[in-house]
């Protein structure tokens, strides 16, 4: 583990002044604010001390350095040792609190929404707020997510909201990881009838078959080959100037195939019978053939992981790659891709990349199956023709980009 001293002294420093101030507050004593400053910055002076001399981080030295905080911050007060025992017990109290948030680090997670009549549901959107809010509240997590409804809309769109929101907060989530059930259920209508059963007992297993998975779940073996998809002009493209910037930091391990899906021939999903879409999936086809069973789908077949490189037109993906995404069916219906990761780029002109990032965990994750890691899409906003490069930091946010592929 990398410790930077400079980070743990100010976060010491942080954290001795919240619990001194505490106890300050719950033992009635006047705050001085010097004195809790000054006490607080040994408190960072003796946590970087203790990481370069383990030594110090004994027990007995850290009551000692412990005391010598209260002593700085309330030397004088009357109440010096019912101020020092209540300073230790927020300090407990603080430490058992990190304690907690760290063991939901690498577990797994099962999100549950129940949305009233009119598809909302307060506590939800109180989770989701807080989510929003942090980058890492749920680092090392993988989940899954349950959502019912008491009537026929909403329920995905909720889940949509979920998903991206936990994942820029560091959460995983499994290749379709939703289970959702409408009021009257019609859309288990057809798992039911495969399954020789009602709509209620279908909900049932699809959640017990999600459970299982997600207990089950293992990390995918490391990235070797990544399939990049666009439907971009190199020349003009700010998608793609980002996509560059991002390739450049990968290793030289990993090979990179991109395909180019804007030269017109990429045709949409006929739609063709469940029976039909199987029997061309099994040939390893498509109704209509083309550079989709040609190209795309011998590379999906052969990638760790799938990167979309998405320009926001009108807040919608790219019709060649929303073609794409609908004529993975056949493919789909042949194997699952629970192995495979799907990270994105998206740029916008303006705003409404997020529309687009949730376009990709629907399409992707919740129904083609594709595995999404933690903090999967990068967004970014440019507008005019090579504006993207000038972007302030935009080289180090898509070298860390990078990195992250590489660690999930």
């Amino acid at each position: 583990m990398v410790v930077y001293l400079d980070v743990l002294f100010f976060t010491n420093v942080l954290m001795d002044w919240v619990t001194l101030l505490a106890a300050a507050r719950l033992g009635g004593a006047k705050v001085r604010q010097g004195r809790l400053a000054l006490a607080s910055l040994l408190g960072g002076v003796y946590a970087a001390g203790a990481a370069l001399l383990p030594l110090l981080a004994a027990l007995p030295v850290r009551v000692l350095a412990g005391a010598t905080l209260c002593l700085a911050a309330f030397c004088g007060e009357r109440a010096l040792v019912r101020l020092g025992g209540l300073y230790f017990l927020t300090a407990a109290a603080f430490a058992g609190l990190a304690a907690a948030l760290g063991a939901v680090s690498e577990r797994r997670l099962l999100f549950a929404v129940a949305l009233d009549e009119g598809g909302c549901n307060e506590s939800y959107y109180r989770m989701l707020s807080r989510l929003r809010r942090s980058l890492t509240l749920l680092h090392g997590c993988v989940a899954g997510l349950v959502v019912t409804g008491v009537g026929e809309f909403y329920t995905k769109d909720v889940a949509r909201d979920m998903v991206f929101a936990a994942n820029q907060s560091g959460c995983a989530f499994i290749g379709r990881p939703l289970v959702e059930a409408t009021g009257s259920l019609r859309n288990f209508r057809t798992q039911a009838q495969i399954g020789g059963t009602d709509e209620v007992t279908a909900f049932h297993t699809a959640v017990a078959e999600l459970i299982g998975r997600l207990e089950g779940w293992e990390k995918p073996a490391p990235i070797r080959h990544i399939l990049a998809l666009h439907a971009s002009q190199r020349s003009t493209s700010n998608t793609l100037a980002l996509w560059e910037l991002v390739k450049s930091a990968l290793p030289d391990t990993v090979e990179v195939e991109e395909i180019c899906l804007r030269n017109g021939t990429m045709a949409d999903c006929n739609g063709c019978s469940y029976t039909a879409c199987l029997h061309f999936g099994e040939q390893g086809g498509c109704f209509y053939g083309g550079p989709m069973v040609e190209e795309v789908y011998p590379a999906i077949r052969r990638c760790d992981a799938l990167v979309m490189l998405c320009a926001n037109y009108n807040d919608a993906l790219a019709a060649n790659l929303t073609a794409c995404v609908n004529r993975l069916t056949a493919l789909f219906r042949q194997s699952r891709f629970y192995d495979k990761r799907l990270f994105g780029l998206v740029v916008s002109g303006y705003s409404g990349g997020d529309l687009l990032a949730r376009q990709l965990i629907s399409s992707l994750n919740m129904n083609k199956s594709f595995f999404l890691p933690p903090h999967f899409c990068l967004l970014e906003t440019a507008n005019e023709r090579g504006s993207l490069v000038k972007l302030p930091h935009i080289a180090e946010e898509a070298a860390q980009f990078a990195a992250n592929m590489m660690q999930h």
